[in-house]
Parts: structure tokens; C-alpha cells; sequence
């Protein structure tokens, strides 16, 4: 070979191996692995996407699955359809769009900023109330249709459940208020006045009824944000088509809210549902429910309660719960000189594993004994008792204040201390002694203050 061919093809070589070698000493580039938090919140968004692309179609079977607590979500949805029907409902959601915007993402939970656009609410009940409510439900779904859109800035909290995510009970409560909340709104669709009939009286008997909370467990009162407020009533009889009627008032007599219950097919309860739309004020508020006839035939009262106060436990008592001797009898003043001090009380309901904190206390509300009790086995039976070491001087009151270990009051109580006798004028011996004696014992009933 020619020394000019030589030195072309080993140019040549050098060129084809130089990539190699260049290849060789560069790094690669690292392979970019998402996070755990980058996972979750891409699922996040992937099952609010989800979500409200069945929200949209009015899938409501398939909404529920997104909730926490399904059951609760269900009640929600089917208050609307009673309330404006399915066509309004379905009208709606088809208005329906989201954006998800900063998501914030901890170990099982995650907070989600979002701004969803829907028909603007106020621009329908404003409406309503021009022509005093709709005449049926396709006029509401009509009024949705042609109502401008509107935006709505929304923070919701969400919890892996299983693989996925879910929206908890109260932002679900959050979600549905924004989007359908003014569809529960009483006289949204006009009552013709031929169907509250003033005659035929129901003669409705009640046997019991209880307030609930969000998760339909039996409740002693309400903090005053809550968004639900809920009164069960039960009836002896079942009825078919009978729509009762019910208010909420506050302790001035004031009318806060208005609605109706249809007692539908062989129907033996009555839900008095209430989702205020802002705080309720302190104080008692009372439910009064009322027959087609119109005759108030039940009410029921209950406390509404500071957000940082603990709401009572549930719980009635019998009147028969009072104040013991050591032996049983009962006491309406304890003498001055008692050594055991105690309350029984009987509940009209069975309670178990239930752990309570009892304390007596004195008329400045030292502590003067405090103890726990702890009920594993249903009893509806309670008896609270101390036995003082020294003698009272007289003329005070103790209180008995009971709560759960979590804080909430179960029970309180007062009773008196009498004066310790003394011997009167015409028994005084000049000697310096008494002329007769007088017993006194633990179980002695005085005259005096009666227990409420």
C-alpha cells in the first residue's frame, strides 16, 4: 500500500474510534423518579379529574364513591332531588367546571386549593323570590340554564383511602354547599296552597326523637359553624304521602328556617334537616313540627354552644335520679355532719364504654373531690359517691359536676349542707349542759330546699 493511502485510512480509524472513546468518559444523564408526595398529588388530581367529570354528567352513583363518608354524601344529594328534582339537579352539574390549583400533600391527607365555576346561585334564588318560587322543577332547571356563570374559591381536604383519595365529610359538605346548596332552599319551587290542607287532621303520636350530628350519632348540642343541624323524630304509626311541616326558631321566637318532610310509603321518622348558611348564635334554639292540618304537634329544644365549648353528652334522665343516704333513702339536705355524700342517677338509655371524670365541689368551685369511673358493661344506672373526712360547718353547697374524659358535661347537681343544730334556749342546763340531746345521722332527711 501506497504511504498516502496508509495515512488516509488510519485518519480514518481515529475518527470512528474517537466517538468511543468520548462516550466513555461522559457521565449519563440520571434517571429524574418522582417523590412519594409528587405520586400522591398527581393521584390527587387524577381523582378530583375523575370526580367532577361524573359531577358533570350527574352521575350521582359514582360521586358518592369519592366521599368519605358515602352515606352522608348520598343524604345530601337526594335533598336536593327532593327539594327541586332531578332535572334541576342534573341542569345544574352539567354547568359544572373546576381548575386545581395549589395542592398540598402530608402523609394521609392533603389540602387542595380549587376554583370551581358553576351557575351563580344568587342569581336564581333572587328570581325565586321575585315570582315567590318557581312553579315546578323544570322552571328551576330553566332559570340555571339561562343564570351566568360564576367562580367560587374553594380549600378542601382530601384522605388516601385504600390506593386512592377521597374528599372528607366536611369539605364534601363544603363542595356540595358551593354547587348545590341554594337548591335546598325552602319556596325555591312555589307550594300551591291546595296542598296544606286545614282539615283531616293525622293525629301524628310520637315515641321518641334525638339530635344528630354529620355522621348521624346521637348529639347533645351543636357548635355554632356547624353546617348541619338535625332532629330524628319517630312515630308510633306509619304514614304514606303526609308532609310535615317544621321550624327552627330561635330563643326570642324568631324564625331562622322553614322546610318540609313527605312521609312518604308506611314512613315512621321525620328528619328536620337544617344547613345553616352562616354561624348560629348562641343559645337555645327550638324545632317545631307541625301536621298538614297545621297543629303543632311536637317540639324539642337544644343548646347551641361556643366552637371552643365542649357540647354535653347525650343523655336523659329519669326524675326519680337523686340524692342517697349511705342506705339508700333519699336526701333533699345533708346534715352537717354526713359521711358519705351521693348522687344516683338513672338514665332512660343504656350506656357502655364510657369512661367519665366526677368531681364535688364547693361554693367557690374548689375541687374538694375528684374521681373516675368506667363503664365497660351497658347499665343505665350511675352512682357517684364520697365520703368526706371532716364534718361541714354548715349552710353550703356542694355541686356535683360530671364529664367524659374528653371534656363533654354529663351531669351536674346540687344539694345543700344544713346548719349543725343547736340546742334551743329553754334546754341550756346553768350547769353549761343540755338538758336532752339530739341524733343526727347520715341518712336523716332536713326540711329545706327541694331538688329540681
Amino acid at each position: 500500500m501506497r504511504p498516502l493511502v496508509r495515512k488516509i485510512t488510519g485518519i480514518g480509524c481515529a475518527i470512528l474510534l474517537l466517538p468511543c472513546f468520548v462516550g466513555g468518559c461522559r457521565k449519563r444523564p440520571a434517571e429524574s423518579t418522582p417523590n412519594a408526595a409528587q405520586v400522591s398529588e398527581q393521584q390527587i388530581r387524577n381523582a378530583l379529574d375523575d370526580l367532577f367529570a361524573y359531577i358533570k354528567i350527574a352521575r350521582t352513583d359514582k360521586i358518592y364513591s369519592y366521599c368519605e363518608d358515602s352515606s352522608t354524601a348520598e343524604e345530601y344529594i337526594q335533598s336536593v332531588i327532593e327539594c327541586a328534582g332531578n332535572k334541576a339537579l342534573e341542569t345544574a352539574c352539567s354547568r359544572v367546571s373546576m381548575t386545581v390549583g395549589k395542592v398540598i400533600v402530608r402523609e394521609a391527607s392533603a389540602t387542595v386549593e380549587m376554583k370551581v365555576t358553576c351557575c351563580d346561585d344568587t342569581a336564581v334564588l333572587k328570581e325565586a323570590l321575585e315570582i315567590n318560587g318557581f312553579a315546578d322543577e323544570s322552571k328551576v332547571a330553566d332559570a340555571i340554564s339561562s343564570a351566568p356563570l360564576t367562580e367560587k374559591d374553594l380549600s378542601l381536604k382530601v384522605r388516601r383511602s385504600g390506593d386512592g383519595w377521597k374528599l372528607d365529610t366536611k369539605s364534601t359538605d363544603t363542595l356540595f354547599d358551593a354547587l348545590f346548596g341554594f337548591l335546598k332552599t325552602s319556596n325555591l319551587i312555589a307550594v300551591p296552597e291546595e296542598t296544606i290542607p286545614q282539615t283531616n287532621k293525622v293525629d301524628i303520636s310520637v315515641y321518641d326523637a334525638y339530635w344528630v350530628d354529620t355522621r348521624g350519632e346521637e348529639t347533645g348540642g351543636y357548635h355554632c359553624s356547624d353546617g348541619t343541624i338535625c332532629l330524628y323524630v319517630y312515630t308510633w304509626n306509619t304514614y304514606n304521602n303526609v308532609e310535615i311541616y317544621y321550624q327552627y326558631e330561635d330563643k326570642t321566637g324568631e324564625v331562622l328556617y322553614t322546610n318540609s318532610f313527605l312521609m312518604k310509603s308506611s314512613t315512621d321518622w321525620i328528619a328536620c334537616s337544617w344547613c345553616p348558611t352562616k354561624p348560629v348564635p348562641e343559645g337555645e334554639i327550638t324545632c317545631r313540627l307541625y301536621e298538614p292540618s297545621g297543629e303543632n304537634f311536637y317540639v324539642s329544644r337544644i343548646g347551641i354552644y361556643n366552637d371552643d365549648t365542649p357540647v354535653p353528652f347525650p343523655v336523659t334522665w329519669f326524675l326519680t335520679s337523686g340524692w342517697r343516704s349511705e342506705y339508700g333513702e333519699e336526701i333533699e339536705i345533708y346534715p352537717a355532719d354526713v359521711t358519705h355524700l351521693i348522687y344516683h342517677a338513672q338514665a332512660l338509655k343504656f350506656y357502655k364504654d364510657l369512661d367519665l371524670v366526677y368531681r364535688f365541689l364547693d361554693e367557690e368551685g374548689q375541687v374538694l373531690f375528684e374521681g373516675e369511673m368506667s363503664i365497660t358493661e351497658y347499665t343505665d344506672t350511675f352512682e357517684f359517691t364520697w365520703e368526706p373526712e371532716e364534718f361541714f360547718e354548715g349552710g353550703e353547697k356542694i355541686t356535683l359536676e360530671v364529664t367524659t374524659k374528653e371534656g363533654n358535661p354529663f351531669l351536674k347537681e346540687e344539694v345543700m349542707i344544713d346548719l349543725p343544730e343547736l340546742p334551743e334556749e329553754s334546754d341550756v342546763d346553768p350547769s353549761g349542759g343540755s338538758s336532752q340531746t339530739t341524733e343526727t345521722s347520715a341518712g336523716s332527711v332536713k326540711g329545706g330546699l327541694k331538688k329540681n
